[in-house]
């Protein structure tokens, strides 16, 4: 009887290949699924820290709305209590942010890496931009809508105006 495979060794070798088959091609499947879920959770998570750092805190020095962009080490925007920005800082990062190679830098200065972008925007409840005719501070001056992106967006105390309520807006991209 050397030499004579049983029907019954064939059918379970061929039902075991087509398990561990069909079981390969599902994780395989699976992997982009997986990847892209975890883009965007990393994205999502960025743009509440940025929030969170420009929203609470000081920047340093703690009055960079004076400086040139060599002398401001860290940005934000609090002044000093929490959920109050100082409308001085905002404009200062628009001018900063809006020269030429200011994106970058302001970047940097966000500790951003090359893959991410970042879009701040302020604006009252109403819509209207807190600065000047645009209610985005800071952006990509290519900006790409193709991307993950992720928007946070806070509510603040503007410490010097007549409507003191301000949305500000971050979004990773």
């Amino acid at each position: 009887m050397k030499g004579i495979v049983e029907v019954e060794f064939i059918i379970s070798v061929f039902v075991f290949i087509t398990t561990i088959s069909f079981v390969a091609a599902m994780i395989v499947g699976n992997i982009p699924l997986f990847h892209d879920s975890a883009v965007a959770e990393g994205i999502k998570s960025k743009s509440h820290q940025y929030s969170e750092l420009l929203l609470f805190d000081e920047g340093y020095p703690r009055d960079w709305n004076g400086e040139i962009i060599d002398d401001i080490y860290r940005f934000g925007f609090s002044t000093g209590k929490r959920y109050f920005i100082d409308i001085n800082k905002l404009d200062k990062m628009n001018q900063i942010c809006n020269s030429p190679g200011g994106y970058n830098a302001t970047k940097n200065r966000l500790g951003m890496n090359y893959r991410n972008e970042i879009k701040i925007e302020a604006t009252y409840m109403d819509n209207s931009p807190v600065i000047g005719t645009s209610s985005v501070i800071c952006e990509h001056p290519g900006g790409s809508n193709i991307r993950h992106q992720f928007h946070t967006v806070r509510l603040a105390v503007l410490n010097s105006t007549i409507t003191p309520m301000i949305r500000l807006k971050v979004t990773v991209m």
